[in-house]
């Protein structure tokens, strides 16, 4: 059976994978990727879904709030639909 984990940014925009799923008093990184680069968002991610398939980890979005803002209040609304808008 696979663990609970999800992908996030670090307090220092890294790309990061944190187990459970959102309700630890403290995020515990288990493996740490790219910095944030929005040009790379999807080759950094995609690299940290392989590394979790790898070692038994199964990637959901947390089932708690981390904080009191999103991807849309980080990410410039043009880069946003870019990166996960419609792939028309």
């Amino acid at each position: 059976m696979t663990q609970r984990a999800y992908i996030c940014l670090t307090d220092d925009n890294v790309w990061a994978i944190a187990a459970g799923d959102g309700s630890e008093q403290e995020r515990q990184i288990i493996a740490v990727g790219e910095p944030f680069d929005e040009r790379r968002i999807r080759e950094a991610v995609g690299a940290l879904e392989a590394w979790a398939d790898a070692n038994g980890y199964t990637l959901m979005p947390p089932d708690y709030s981390l904080s009191e803002w999103s991807l849309t209040d980080l990410i410039e609304p043009e880069v946003f639909d870019q990166v996960f808008g419609d792939d028309e």
